[in-house]
């Protein structure tokens, strides 16, 4: 896990210069992530921060800020999925996306977007939140908004198009006929094909879910899910469950 050289503690501070400033935990973890190929020190302080956060998250204490900065989805196999760990990831990949202005641009994402707000769970094998769209109403669900997940297995990012979006959008979006809606899918398929072969295990996903809420709470319960992924012939091309 750790470089087989680490250097002392004197050579790590050599190579971090002070002009007198004041930086936050965030600006500290960047440059600890910088040094950690060659520190061990780092890579330590950098995990504790990690961790540190994800429970400040977790027991609700962290209500403003953060103490790092959103560097990629690292679980492995010798560092697996957490749902704490997840969560804190997904948090920091929701500011980035929130405020990346090629989004606002081109899809037109709120910046000011809230998300789900308070994520209140605390174990599980999946996280998520959604960026809104700045034509959208208040009630996400009766809008086209972006959805994020961290699952145990994989990341997503999706369209979602939900049931309450208005008949005369959602036709306009996926149109008005069966025939319509392959023809879109094929369109969309090959145009993401092509985007995704600089990312290795990337796929395509059209996916259909259905949810019902037993209370006006979070929990929910998955009575149908269906996804089609486009993936090597080798490889299964559909799942669904059903319950």
């Amino acid at each position: 896990m750790f470089m087989p050289r680490p250097q002392t503690t004197r050579s790590l501070v050599s190579n971090c210069v002070l002009d007198g400033e004041a930086y936050g935990w965030s600006e500290v973890y960047q440059w600890l992530m910088r040094q950690r190929r060659q520190s061990t020190w780092a890579q330590i302080t950098a995990e504790y921060l990690e961790i540190a956060e994800a429970r400040g998250v977790a027991e609700e204490y962290l209500k403003e800020g953060t103490l790092t900065v959103f560097s990629g989805i690292t679980f492995t196999a010798e560092d697996p999925y957490t749902y704490p760990q997840a969560k804190r990831m997904l948090g920091l990949l929701f500011d980035e996306l929130r405020r990346d202005r090629r989004l606002q641009r081109q899809l037109g994402t709120d910046p000011n977007s809230k998300g789900r707000g308070a994520i209140t769970g605390r174990t599980g094998q999946a996280v998520w939140d959604f960026v809104s769209l700045k034509s959208a109403p208040k009630a996400f669900t009766q809008y086209p908004h972006l959805t994020i997940g961290i699952m145990n297995l994989r990341f997503e990012a999706y369209l979602t198009i939900p049931n309450g979006v208005r008949a005369r959008l959602r036709n306009k979006m996926l149109g008005g006929s069966y025939e319509e809606f392959e023809r879109l899918i094929v369109k969309v398929t090959r145009l993401l094909s092509v985007s995704l072969r600089k990312y290795p295990g990337a796929s395509p996903m059209l996916v259909v879910v259905q949810r019902r809420y037993l209370t006006s709470g979070p929990m929910q319960l998955l009575t149908a899910y269906f996804a089609l992924i486009r993936v090597p012939r080798s490889q299964p091309v559909a799942e669904c469950e059903a319950g």
